[in-house]
This record gives C-alpha cells, structure tokens and sequence, in this order.
C-alpha cells in the first residue's frame, strides 16, 4: 500500500503541482499523501482486520 500510495498520489501530484507552484507544490503533495495514507491506516484499524490477520499469522 505504501509503495502504491507514493507512484498514484504523492508523484501524480507533484508533477501536477510543480509547474505551478515549484517546490512548494512538491512538498504540498508530499503532505496530501501523508494525510491520504494516514486516513487509509485509520479505515484499516477501525475495521478490525488487521487483528484477525495478526492472530493467524501467531
């Protein structure tokens, strides 16, 4: 998910946003997709399934 999250957000931004606003636009999209990949986290630990996948894996 990290890997995916960096090549369709975090890279698809920042070239959409550097022409525009440089490297403010790059370090803005780095910030999106920090923010995109936290809230994605969040889905994953309020549903629970990461804790089924940990208790087969003992």
């Amino acid at each position: 998910m990290n890997l995916f999250s960096m090549w369709a957000v975090r890279l698809t931004l920042a070239a959409m946003l550097v022409g525009t606003m440089g490297l403010v636009g790059v370090w803005t999209a780095m910030a999106v997709e920090l923010t995109f990949r936290g809230c994605i986290y969040l889905v994953r630990l309020h549903s629970d399934r990461w804790i089924k996948v940990y208790k087969q894996g003992s």
